[in-house]
């Protein structure tokens, strides 16, 4: 139980003062007080269909998802015929909804115990809520349950129990089966506030029905607030777009920590959110990968790699904590300059000439000269200290080109020096790892990856100093070119993706790992080399180069991290299952960071295209994804264009770039080409575009049910302005969808706007009379059914 928490969640924090008067409060029960392992409710019934048909239940050779639709067709009959048969009965039971399952297709009543265990297993209990409900037992206020449900008090009790949900905390139970009334018509209120003497005034009702817990208690007085965890433009919207519901099993906590803040400005919230959201999920599920091959292969030593490890090492300890496994956890300072260096005592010609390679750019003859420790160099050379090496060919010095000179000054000149130089370092390195390495026992290595190189360092370090070792090298993501180190013998192991399994998911991070890496570092230096002090091998670190508000952001980002992390361990601490399930989904796992690189949110490409990082392998410089020049290309090339074009040119996150010139234009485009999308996504999108190519910035919009709650979002994303809602339902007068209010036609007249859009397919004729009636001369919009 971790404390407190809702004083860090967005809607609850805001209510310790509006409790002192209050008598009593009360919480919807799911989607707030519990929540489950589905995206979706009905998702469980395809569950209930597989196991069902398993244990013999099916009379027929009925399909799971054939009997999902029976069930949710059920219920949908049942609602009809209690409306029929009474007018008063407002909610139905689940004894009503199977009894209009067909008989000879099914055995009911065994099924219907199953899905009440199975409401069970899906449910948990929510920490944000379950920390205020005990804020509130603490300040002695009453604690009521109320669900509209067609599961009664006792089954829902049950499932509170066997979640470990405290129910002597709790007053009463109320659900609108037992009482065939419902909260979303107001009756249910009546009748708890009439039974438990409860006064309007001096209670809070919490939920997350804008009608049901919000609109109808405050209609009788009561305080009703919204506990919103819906899902608005953001990193949720664009990956459900682009890969489907993701993760389910833990989306509903995505959704929940993800909506927790702490005292932070807007912009430090964005990295906060992107902890709890992306980073936290995929880095707790990689610690729980790597403690389960400790545990099964009985390993006490785990040793993640800095700079990354500042972050893996924490995450690493709490889900160790948590299992109560006792293993030795620290950071091996390691970096492949440090570790590079040392294979060899001689300078050979292709060692040196790596160095001079197109692809390692932004080292320059100073961070050449420094690397070798030549500074007695430096007066001969100064007149091109910053000259890049790789563009050295093309300079004359004497009667050679300059990087013929610096290779000569290496393998000829100064070669000695540098061999011992080599010799002592490589000592050294090796001295390190027996310091930190107990090698008579078998160990992990910890690293986000990629090719394995500073693996394989450490494999010939340890080799060719003919030391016996047992080690296992986890990296959450590997290239392609591991397979090569694997045929050597050494064991590098990839989470998500390894030696060209699942190399979609790696191929953009390789392109760019920076934007990735550098979530998880702070202000510590690269590892340079090793030396000795005070009888003990220590790392020598570079300084950090990098702005301190960065460092400030990065670690707003990792405290998201343990944020998640924490509230992840206490679900899977009651909920056992879902472990090896969420590890058997490796490419959902890998896809939490795809989409940022695939699908960027214009937040997330501002905001990581000007991180600044640095090469950590030589060079001196940092320097940011983003510059002028790509922009440039961008106008020159084409969005089709600029995409393709990083086939044969550096641009190191083309997707951002676009995303940055033109805010929509990847999402709405994956939009049209995606399976994933809600009802009436594309229907909506079309309009939108209409608009923006009228370039209409202002719109009212007739109609605030479904269709017109996803209109909004499409027209935001063409920054397109909704001014006001326009419904004739009354009870609706005064609510807000997406901070816009709903108004009557009457009151539509007031704003400047000859926009309107209609977003219905019923009655269109009989709504576009009444606009024309009311707004002379406006230009209506319908949307068309595509």
């Amino acid at each position: 139980m971790i404390k407190d928490l809702w004083r860090k969640d967005e809607s609850l924090s805001k209510l310790e003062h509006v409790l002192k008067d209050a008598d009593a409060v009360s919480f919807d029960i799911f989607d707030t007080l519990l929540l489950r392992t589905v995206s979706d409710p009905t998702d469980l019934f395809i569950e209930l269909g597989k196991i069902s048909k398993e244990k013999g239940y099916f009379k027929k050779d009925t399909t799971e998802f054939e009997f999902q639709q029976i069930r949710i067709l059920s219920e949908q009959l049942a609602r009809k015929k209690k409306r029929n048969n009474s007018k008063d009965a407002e909610e139905v039971s689940i004894d009503d909804i199977y009894e209009l399952i067909p008989d000879n297709m099914f055995i009911k009543d065994d099924i219907k115990r199953l899905e009440i265990e199975l409401e069970k297993q899906v449910c948990y209990v929510n920490p944000v809520i379950n920390s205020f409900v005990n804020y509130c037992v603490e300040k002695n206020k009453k604690i009521y349950l109320i669900s509209d449900m067609y599961l009664s008090h006792n089954q829902i009790q049950d499932i509170l129990l066997f979640n470990n949900f405290d129910i002597k905390k709790i007053n009463k139970i109320y659900v609108s089966s037992e009482y065939l009334v419902t909260k979303h018509e107001g009756a249910l209120f009546k009748i708890i506030s009439s039974e438990q003497y409860l006064s309007y005034d001096k209670w809070i009702h919490i939920g997350d029905n804008e009608i049901a817990d919000v609109k109808q208690p405050k209609k009788l007085g009561i305080r009703g607030y919204i506990y919103n965890s819906k899902i608005r433009n953001g990193l949720f919207q664009y990956e459900k777009i682009m890969y489907g519901n993701i993760l389910p099993e833990i989306f509903s906590l995505r959704k929940v920590i993800n909506n927790l803040k702490i005292d932070i400005n807007e912009n430090e919230k964005f990295w906060y959110k992107l902890g709890t959201g992306v980073l936290g999920p995929f880095l707790s599920l990689f610690a729980e990968w790597i403690l389960d091959i400790a545990e099964r292969e009985n390993i006490q030593q785990i040793r993640p790699f800095m700079r990354e490890g500042i972050l893996l090492e924490k995450v690493l300890k709490q889900a160790a904590f948590k299992r109560e496994l006792k293993v030795d956890i620290s950071c091996l300072f390691v970096s492949r300059e440090a570790t590079t260096f040392p294979k060899t005592y001689d300078i050979e010609k292709e060692y040196v000439d790596s160095f001079f390679d197109n692809n390692r750019r932004g080292i320059t003859v100073k961070d050449f000269l420094e690397k070798f420790n030549l500074g007695n160099w430096e007066d001969e050379y100064k007149e091109y200290m910053e000259i890049e090496l790789h563009e050295t060919e093309k300079i004359k010095k004497n009667k050679l080109n300059l990087k013929e000179e610096l290779i000569l000054l290496l393998t000829d000149k100064e070669s000695a020096k540098i061999s011992s130089d080599l010799q002592r370092r490589k000592e050294n390195f090796g001295k390190y790892l027996e310091q930190e390495i107990d090698l008579s026992k078998p160990f992990i290595t910890v690293d986000l990856g990629f090719r394995g190189t500073i693996q394989e360092n450490i494999e010939t370090m340890l080799v060719g100093n003919k030391t016996k070792h047992q080690s296992i090298h986890l990296i959450a993501m590997g290239s392609e070119e591991v397979k090569y180190k694997l045929q050597n013998g050494i064991d590098i192991r990839g989470f998500i993706a390894n030696a060209g399994y699942n190399l979609s998911y790696v191929k953009p991070i390789l392109r760019e790992p920076s934007i990735i890496e550098q979530l998880h570092m702070n202000e510590t230096g690269s590892t340079l080399y090793y030396e000795t002090q005070n009888e003990k091998i220590v790392p020598v670190l570079d300084n950090n180069r990098i702005p301190m508000d960065e460092i400030k952001k990065k670690k707003m980002c990792q405290n998201g991290v343990l944020e998640f992390n924490k509230c992840f361990l206490e679900l899977l601490y009651s909920k056992k299952h879902l472990k090896q399930r969420l590890l058997e989904k490796r490419e959902q796992i890998g896809q939490l960071i795809s989409r940022i690189y695939n699908l960027p949110t214009h937040e997330e490409a501002f905001n990581l295209m000007n991180l600044h990082h640095d090469d950590n392998y030589g060079s001196k410089r940092v320097s940011t994804l983003y510059n002028e020049e790509l922009l440039q290309q961008l106008d020159l090339l084409g969005i089709e264009g600029f995409l393709n074009s990083r086939r044969f040119k550096h641009i190191p996150w083309p997707e951002a770039i676009v995303t940055l010139k033109y805010p929509n234009k990847l999402f709405v485009n994956t939009v049209l080409k995606s399976s994933h999308v809600p009802p009436y996504t594309l229907e909506t999108l079309e309009v939108a575009k209409k608009l923006d190519f009228q370039n209409i910035k202002e719109v009212i919009i007739y109609g605030a049910g479904e269709v017109g709650h996803r209109l909004i979002e499409s027209l935001r994303f063409f920054n397109i302005s909704v001014l006001a809602f326009i419904d004739k339902n009354e009870l609706l007068w005064g609510d807000v969808i997406d901070d816009v209010k709903i108004i009557s036609i009457e009151d539509a007249k007031e704003i400047k706007c000859q926009s309107i859009i209609i977003a219905s397919f019923v009655f269109v004729d009989e709504i576009k009379q009444r606009i024309s009636e009311n707004f002379r001369g406006a230009d209506i919009y319908t949307i068309d059914i595509l």
